[in-house]
């Protein structure tokens, strides 16, 4: 098999795991254990199903879903650790049902992105100027970290959106700070469950240069 079929293999089998679920736990997948699906169904390696499904995730077709754990070593000593998971995001399920009425617009079509210099684009297909790269990828961890809470489907979306406002922001060669802090605020308020702490913090520091040290 070729790299593109495992990936839509992959996809796949993510997306039928997505439409048979019962609760959205039930949607995600551990590595190991897909590695033992590919293999027993395609006699794919853990080595092709790795390399892949980490292409996936970079391009937005798979969500990883990361969660923190405790476990006690042999020696009783809590440790902790992250538990990641795997999903089909909402850019892979239209990638196979095709177009929806839901779909986000593409605020870049027909724009040559690849004519413009100085600007790179990012795991989740949105474009910055490269000084921000780091920026947008701690806006991208904060993005997973809000879908995959417990917070109303309703504040993910106005999470979402706020992001996506600093995120066109930083392909502009000079963003405009007041808008990146409004919407920084509006995030700090609305993404407050507990287990986004970390991940709210390391988006501020990244976004120190325009909020300042008092607003992140």
């Amino acid at each position: 098999m070729t790299n593109d079929e495992i990936r839509e293999t992959i996809l796949r089998f993510l997306y039928d795991r997505h439409r048979a679920a019962r609760g959205v736990r039930a949607q995600e997948t551990g590595l190991r254990d897909l590695q033992r699906e590919m293999k027993a169904a395609h006699a794919l390696s853990q080595q092709q199903v790795a390399s892949n499904l980490d292409y996936l995730v970079q391009k937005g077709w798979v969500s990883p879903m990361t969660k923190a754990r405790e476990f006690t070593t042999k020696y009783g000593t809590t440790r902790s650790a992250e538990q990641v998971r795997y999903k089909i995001s909402a850019t892979g399920i239209d990638r196979i049902e095709g177009e929806s009425e839901f779909k986000r617009p593409d605020p870049y079509a027909g724009i040559q992105i690849e004519n413009i210099g100085g600007v790179t684009v990012v795991g989740d297909g949105n474009v910055v100027r490269t000084q921000f790269a780091g920026v947008a990828e701690a806006l991208s961890q904060l993005r997973r970290a809000v879908n995959a809470s417990d917070l109303p489907d309703q504040d993910k979306l106005a999470v979402a959106t706020e992001i996506q406002t600093i995120e066109l922001q930083l392909a502009r060669e000079e963003p405009d700070s007041t808008v990146i802090q409004r919407a920084w605020a509006a995030i700090k308020a609305t993404a407050t469950v507990g287990t986004l702490v970390d991940v709210v913090t390391r988006a501020g520091i990244a976004l120190a240069p325009f909020v300042g040290a008092a607003v992140s």
